[in-house]
């Protein structure tokens, strides 16, 4: 009709109405399916209140009301019909070079972290090196790895670790100040378990080999908590919910892409046609999944229920064999495998 009566104002307020109404939908599924409980009412009546004692206070009962928690079962497996998410953008900040005057050989970036203060921690797996940079890209601090350095992760704000293979295996522990890396700790495991991922949760550590992944607590207690389909390179844990998620590569279309411990299960319906040799994995504080495709050269989205899921980045944005990532805020981080981009992180912002 406002559009029949050429009433150009009616037609942008109903177009915002509309808007609004879809956004305040979306936003109540999302609710649902982040918090859904069911609600009994029942109506106790006292019984000793056959009659009506016309002396004593007249009681009709009471409505209880009970709610519990709707569990969703670990058991569920492939979500299938995965919708894109939409509200997601990224605009590319800049890129940090990670080469130094020090190094001996060109840069392989086997890890990377995001601090909240801003900074940038990368593993240099060629020069046996934690270095550190600003998200501007200004160097700050070098620190040599007795070993190849792969995974990092953050323990707290001003900690993080870096899984490391060949000589000093273990987990080493590395305290981070504004423009310095010392190493304060060195966490040893036996030399058959070749550190690969890592993540930081609830006070202990989950590591991942190429056919398991175990929990190593601080003091070097090691248990194997999961037997592997095929070899994981990152791991990531989502603190609030008490889940670590592990990305494995895979070349099957049955094969399973993302992990969620402790139960083993694939949770999101991401196979082979859309992810190719998954490779690092991220979580927000929202609890969306990001993991990155080195062969088909992207960087997906999930979301916290892994029913959406939206290709942040592809080829066309310049990604080209992205290994690593990291999301602290709006803000992430991304290392290239490519022989053009193993010098570089690319810093993106989500709006």
């Amino acid at each position: 009709m406002a559009v029949g009566m050429e009433d150009h104002l009616g037609m942008i307020q109903l177009f915002h109405r509309g808007q609004t109404e879809i956004g305040a939908c979306n936003d109540l599924i999302d609710d649902i399916k982040r918090s859904p409980k069911s609600i009994s009412m029942k109506h106790d009546i006292d019984s000793s209140h056959i009659t009506i004692d016309q002396s004593s206070t007249l009681t009709l009962g009471r409505i209880l009301i009970e709610e519990k928690p709707c569990i969703i079962s670990d058991d569920v497996e492939n979500i299938q019909n995965v919708d894109l998410l939409y509200n997601s953008h990224v605009k590319k900040l800049g890129k940090c070079m990670i080469p130094i005057p020090s190094d001996g050989r060109n840069c392989t970036a086997h890890g990377v972290l995001l601090m909240p203060t801003g900074n940038i921690i990368v593993s240099d797996f060629q020069n046996d090196k934690l270095k550190l940079f600003t998200v501007k890209g200004q160097y700050l601090d070098e620190l040599e790895i007795s070993g190849y350095p792969h995974d990092v992760c953050s323990v707290d704000d001003d900690t993080v670790a870096v899984a490391v293979t060949n000589r000093n295996v273990g987990i080493h522990v590395v305290e981070v100040q504004p423009s310095k890396l010392t190493l304060s700790n060195v966490i040893k495991v036996p030399k058959d378990i070749a550190c690969q991922g890592l993540a930081f949760m609830d006070g202990h550590f989950m590591v991942s080999t190429l056919k398991d992944i175990h929990s190593v607590t601080m003091d070097g207690k090691v248990e194997k908590v999961q037997i592997l389909s095929s070899p994981c390179w990152h791991l990531a844990s989502d603190v609030k919910n008490n889940k670590t998620f592990a990305c494995q590569k895979t070349s099957t279309v049955d094969g399973i892409v993302v992990t969620r411990l402790p139960n083993g299960i694939q949770i999101y319906g991401l196979d082979e046609r859309v992810v190719k040799n998954a490779m690092g994995v991220d979580v927000d504080s929202e609890g969306n999944v990001y993991v990155c495709g080195q062969d088909s050269n992207k960087v997906l989205q999930v979301s916290a229920y892994g029913n959406k899921f939206r290709e942040l980045l592809t080829s066309k944005d310049g990604i080209d064999k992205p290994r690593a990532i990291s999301v602290c805020g709006d803000k992430f981080v991304v290392t290239n495998q490519s022989s053009q981009d193993r010098n570089e992180i690319h810093v993106y912002q989500l709006y």
